[in-house]
């Protein structure tokens, strides 16, 4: 799709609630206004606020907006709900797209933009002693490739190619062994969502409000 667009994007399906504001305007790249929290529990209470805020700071209202995207999962199913919930409720109420991405590719996307790393196993906590996982490539330019598809193992069940260099992302790899380079208190960033939401609308991955689903691993 050709023009400027203005994305809404946030993740509740981890312990952060993260929100982000991409907006397309003159500059070379998209200008992005992100909150983001760890706030375990308190999502239900924190999100409508935060999204309130990044709006505020960027001078747009709801109705200015193109596109709303969220991070659908895998995560917590409680927090991913909520995250369908308020998409679904502002897509329906300002006649807006809503555009899934996947919270872990998100994950992997914020490992790169914080510290730059390129090979990523993504591992999320899952309870009964099982994790969630999946491996990811990022190239220079930012593109997320899935290269181990998403999956739901036991622990310690998860085998990798070893002639790489791969680094472990969360708190899934708290749990049981992992890649040599382990970082377990990282949760998906708003900009990711956001930067992810925008190739999936430029790619015509989007959907109605009432067609969103959360992307569950069971």
């Amino acid at each position: 799709m050709a023009g400027r667009v203005n994305i809404l994007a946030f993740d509740t399906s981890t312990q952060a609630c993260t929100v982000a504001l991409l907006i397309e305007g003159d500059h070379a790249q998209p200008v992005i206004h992100s909150l983001h929290r760890v706030a375990p529990m308190q999502h239900t209470q924190l999100i409508l606020g935060m999204i309130d805020t990044v709006l505020s700071e960027a001078g747009l209202s709801l109705n200015q907006l193109t596109a709303v995207a969220l991070g659908v999962g895998p995560g917590s199913f409680t927090g991913t709900r909520l995250g369908v919930s308020v998409a679904q409720g502002l897509g329906f109420a300002h006649a807006l797209p809503v555009v899934p991405v996947s919270s872990m590719q998100a994950l992997a996307l914020t490992a790169f933009m914080q510290q730059g790393y390129k090979q990523v196993l993504v591992s999320l906590d899952a309870r009964s002693e099982q994790m969630l996982w999946a491996g990811y490539h990022i190239t220079e330019a930012g593109e997320v490739s899935c290269i181990i598809p998403e999956q739901l193992t036991d622990l310690n069940a998860a085998t990798w190619p070893e002639n790489e260099q791969w680094v472990g992302v969360g708190d899934g790899w708290k749990l049981g062994h992992g890649p040599d380079i382990l970082i377990t208190d990282i949760y998906p960033s708003g900009a990711a969502i956001a930067k992810l939401g925008l190739v999936n609308f430029r790619a015509g991955v989007h959907c109605l409000p009432a067609d969103l689903e959360p992307h569950y691993l069971r």
